[in-house]
């Protein structure tokens, strides 16, 4: 029978674990900002905030929200945002799924080993919902359809 003190060890060791998890996604919140501003949106302004687990294999969870701005003087808006429910597994894997860009819902779930490289992360997931986002609008301009096509979804988006 477990004793109390073995639970507390336990619960140390988790605890240990899930600030260890919160570090690397604070660690992507830093990246993806520098990622952002490489990709020319300026005055960003980015907010994490933990989440409870909904599950065992769920080591944290959290939503990273940022606000930016568009380059470009002639547009009416030029405030834009980005909603990213962030879950990262024990073992150190990133899934993003119902990511929000511009107002628009990506159904599909972008997957990534973020406890190596979190900068690779960073780009990756900007970089994917940047042409995400773009084939999108090109597609309402072209045809007037509001979802984009699976085939413009860059990997690692599954």
């Amino acid at each position: 029978m477990p004793d109390a003190l073995e639970i507390a060890r336990v619960l140390t060791v988790l605890e240990r674990e899930e600030e260890t998890l919160l570090r690397c996604l604070a660690e992507l919140q830093c990246r993806t900002v520098e990622a952002l501003a490489q990709l020319g949106y300026q005055e960003i302004d980015a907010h994490l905030a933990a989440q409870p687990p909904a599950s065992p294999e769920v080591g944290v969870a959290a939503t990273l929200s940022v606000i930016m701005k568009l380059p470009g003087s002639d547009l009416r808006r030029s405030d834009f945002s980005l909603n990213l429910p962030l879950v990262l597994t024990r073992s150190g894997e990133l899934r993003v799924s119902g990511a929000e860009i511009g107002g628009v819902v990506v159904r599909e779930t972008f997957v990534y080993p973020l406890k190596t490289d979190p900068a690779g992360a960073a780009r990756a997931l900007t970089h994917g919902l940047s042409r995400l986002y773009l084939a999108h609008l090109l597609k309402i301009r072209l045809s007037g359809d509001t979802m984009p096509d699976p085939e413009a979804w860059a990997s690692p988006f599954r």
